[in-house]
């Protein structure tokens, strides 16, 4: 008790008064002394390392925390980058919630500006990776942004090497990094791999469901579809919503497993989650058009029907209501083909009552009217006479530039069966309501080339004076076509091209010499352009050489004479094979 006394008053006195304490410490004894001098040092020695060790975690926190702010900030940049690129280069608005999420330097730039911006965010966003990397070396989610930065810049050796780290084949590894290289495999076709790849990941996190949707595709490409069935019977009902696809992967996988019956399970699973979804989210475009292939594939039409019927009845806006009746349009299209001559329930009388349905709900559908044109047409001049009539119940008020030229095509049908069978009035009758629809096409649309070139290929045999319009017609559209093709894919442009000009010199031919030439040695070089594309056509080879003769060069049009000859003598020996063959 004495001994620890003395130096706890030997520490009174070093406090209280400094000189004494040294003056009285020369009376104690050699141990005493050390010991008193000594278990203070140590005590400073402890406090000081301490505080040196607390100071540099501290600072190292403060770095790997201000590095973090760093880098999470500078890859939100990058992604605003990333979208605004997206929208800039589909030329589209970009949606007023987006705006309000990208900050306000970003969207006034331009694209190129965006993507010199776009580089100098992944520098930063990478530089401040590999710091955070040296502080932390054995945190996986940093090098994982980094193969991710990598990937953006093109450095694919250092995404390899970091993903090898990350995600090796033979042992679960980092979660992220082995969905990511199970992903590099399946788009690489290497399935073995990304199956192996998806697994691990499952192993780290066994009810991950966009990992099990990656392995259900996997297991369908390698052909297991009894492993892939088990799968989809665990994240069917839960995720179908949310990975659409799955109804496509089930349906490989239970006809392959249990035939139709399989099938059938999918479709009726499937209807009910559907429609369940559609209640509570009507808007949602995707799983309408699940639900209408749902309902079509198991040939339930009626329903599918009432279904739609109902929702349009419950319409809050007239947007949402032509949306359901353009789906009921595609409903009755579908059904026309189900009840058509090679559907499962042929019945014509409701094959073409569907067909209109189809069109009333939907008078964009030009397709629908082609099916109406070609049922109505038939194989006989008396069925394309009762044809005529179907139009007319289906008069619209206001028929967009697709339904006019549809009708215009029904029409030229109608006319080359009256050529063929040499009735001339009627042909020309036809032809004429065909140029009224192309004209109103024109009206609605007048950058159409197609509907240039077929207005002006029609007016020339309206007579000469029809023939300057058709020639600037035919002039804008090969123009015009001219600047995105070739010559070679623009062989009806040139063939019409050709036979306006053709026509516009032969109605100068005796007024106007000259002019009329000059129009002749168009229509040649435009001809000798649309033979590059069908060279064997025998009506372009015969108009080039009668342009040929009208400017005195009977050598060309020799040539070319003898040529449509060869064609047609080939032609007849073939016809002539046929014929003994059968």
């Amino acid at each position: 008790m004495n001994f620890f006394y003395q130096i706890y008053y030997g520490f009174i006195n070093f406090f209280s008064s400094p000189s004494r304490f040294f003056q009285s410490l020369m009376e104690y004894p050699p141990t005493t002394r050390a010991l008193i001098f000594g278990i203070p040092s140590v005590l400073i020695a402890i406090i000081a390392i301490t505080t040196a060790v607390l100071g540099q975690v501290s600072t190292r926190q403060s770095k790997i925390d201000s590095y973090q702010g760093a880098s999470a900030k500078i890859r939100d940049r990058t992604r605003q980058t990333v979208q605004l690129l997206r929208y800039r280069s589909l030329m589209e608005e970009i949606p007023t919630a987006l705006k309000e999420k990208i900050d306000d330097d970003l969207l006034e730039l331009t694209e190129d500006e965006l993507n010199e911006k776009r580089k100098e965010f992944l520098k930063e966003w990478e530089l401040y990776l590999h710091k955070l990397i040296e502080l932390e070396p054995s945190k996986d989610d940093f090098k994982f942004q980094l193969a991710e930065v990598a990937t953006q810049q093109g450095k694919l050796a250092l995404r390899r090497t970091l993903l090898d780290q990350l995600a090796p084949i033979d042992k679960p590894g980092f979660f992220k990094a082995q969905i990511n290289r199970g992903d590099d495999m399946f788009q690489r076709k290497i399935y073995d791999k990304a199956r192996r790849h998806y697994e691990n990941a499952l192993q780290s996190s066994p009810n991950y469901a966009p990992g099990k949707f990656r392995l259900i595709r996997t297991l369908v490409m390698m052909k297991d579809y009894t492993k892939a069935k088990e799968y989809i019977e665990d994240i069917y009902a839960e995720n179908l919503v949310r990975f659409p696809t799955l109804f496509t992967l089930a349906k490989i996988v239970y006809q392959r497993t249990e035939k139709e019956v399989g099938v059938s399970k999918v479709l009726e699973q499937t209807i009910v989650i559907v429609r369940d979804h559609l209640e509570k989210n009507p808007g949602d475009p995707r799983f309408w058009s699940l639900l209408l292939q749902s309902y079509i594939e198991s040939d339930n039409y009626e329903d599918a029907e009432q279904f739609i019927v109902r929702k349009m009845k419950d319409a809050k806006s007239d947007k949402e209501y032509d949306q359901h009746k353009v789906r009921l349009s595609v409903l009755y299209a579908r059904w026309a083909i189900f009840t058509g001559p090679n559907g499962k329930q042929p019945d014509m009388e409701k094959h073409m009552e569907y067909l209109k349905k189809s069109y009333v709900n939907n008078r964009n559908n030009t397709q629908t009217l082609r099916l109406i044109a070609m049922v109505a047409l038939g194989d006989d001049q008396q069925a394309a006479e009762k044809a005529k009539v179907l139009y007319e119940p289906l008069d619209d008020p206001n028929p967009t530039a697709g339904v006019h030229i549809e009708i215009s095509s029904y029409f030229l049908n109608l006319m080359q069966k009256y050529k063929n069978a040499e009735d001339r009035e009627k042909a020309v009758e036809m032809r004429d309501k065909a140029i009224h629809h192309l004209r109103q096409a024109h009206k609605k649309n007048a950058n159409d080339n197609q509907v240039r070139n077929n207005l002006a290929y029609l007016l020339i045999q309206q007579g000469e004076d029809r023939i300057d319009e058709a020639l600037q017609l035919s002039t804008e559209a090969v123009k015009s076509e001219s600047r995105r093709r070739t010559v070679v894919d623009m062989t009806n442009y040139y063939d019409t091209y050709g036979h306006v000009q053709m026509a516009k010199a032969m109605a100068l031919r005796t007024s106007e010499t000259e002019n009329a030439k000059r129009y002749f040695l168009g229509a040649i070089s435009a001809f000798h352009k649309s033979r590059q594309g069908r060279p064997n056509n025998v009506t372009v080879l015969k108009a080039e050489a009668v342009c040929h003769r009208a400017v005195g060069n009977a050598a060309a049009a020799e040539k070319l004479e003898k040529r449509v000859k060869e064609i047609e003598a080939s032609k007849n020996q073939g016809n002539q094979n046929n014929s003994n063959n059968n």
